[in-house]
């Protein structure tokens, strides 16, 4: 999930899919709208959800995000949700509450969405140097987005090595509770993988990216997978 030179942190939208085994799209905020024809061209290659950002550290919110959201849902994508990036070194996101707040007068009254997702990636100048610092304030911002948006609403995006890299071995309660997102470019459309995801302090996931880097449609997206 690249944005740029970040590799972003995301509020994730956790998908709500109706089939098993479904195949779906996460897209960059530096997308202009993404249109229905290139939605309905994504569904026709067999995507069925989509994770759109719509925030990334010191670029802030997406302008194009809610109404590419609102035309995946008209070409027929099944699930739609958003994640955003956000780093305690990055101007306006400190501290965790302000961003969040930012990202939900942004959303106004739109509420069709389905969980959005918080990733935590390592990015240039990003985080601090204090590993301890960095999961306070992974902490506060899961606490701040259920806080804004509800328990059932929030998920986390990470890999092993991102996640041991920005908060090593530290823990938070709180951010376990939090259904996981994690990233593992194997090309593989299943969650056999399982020491990918047993890391600081989970021991299931709910959603896999599983390729990056993607041309679909004439988008640049990353692939994933919703058991």
């Amino acid at each position: 999930m690249k944005a740029g030179l970040l590799i972003a942190v995301s509020l994730f939208c956790l998908l709500a899919v109706s089939q098993a085994g479904s195949k779906g799209v996460d897209i960059s905020i530096f997308h202009d709208v993404i249109s229905v024809d290139t939605w309905k061209c994504l569904v026709n290659q067999g995507y069925s959800f989509a994770i759109i950002e719509i925030f990334n550290g010191g670029h802030g919110v997406g302008k194009s995000a809610i109404q590419s959201a609102k035309n995946a849902w008209a070409a027929g994508m099944q699930g739609v949700g958003f994640y955003a990036f956000m780093c305690p070194r990055c101007g306006g996101n400190v501290p965790a509450s302000k961003p969040i707040e930012t990202i939900k007068q942004f959303l106004g009254g739109y509420s069709n969405w389905v969980r959005f997702w918080l990733d935590v990636e390592p990015c240039e100048n990003c985080w601090n140097a204090d590993q301890n610092a960095n999961i306070n304030y992974v902490s506060e911002l899961a606490t701040a987005a259920v806080n804004a948006f509800g328990s059932g609403k929030v998920g986390l995006y990470t890999s092993s090595g991102s996640w041991s890299q920005v908060v090593g071995n530290n823990r938070r309660a709180n951010i376990n509770a939090l259904p996981l997102w994690y990233a593992h470019w194997d090309g593989k459309q299943d969650m056999s993988d399982s020491w990918a995801y047993s890391f600081g302090g989970w021991s299931s996931a709910h959603l896999k990216q599983f390729t990056g880097g993607t041309k679909v449609c004439g988008l640049d997206i990353d692939n994933n997978y919703l058991p």
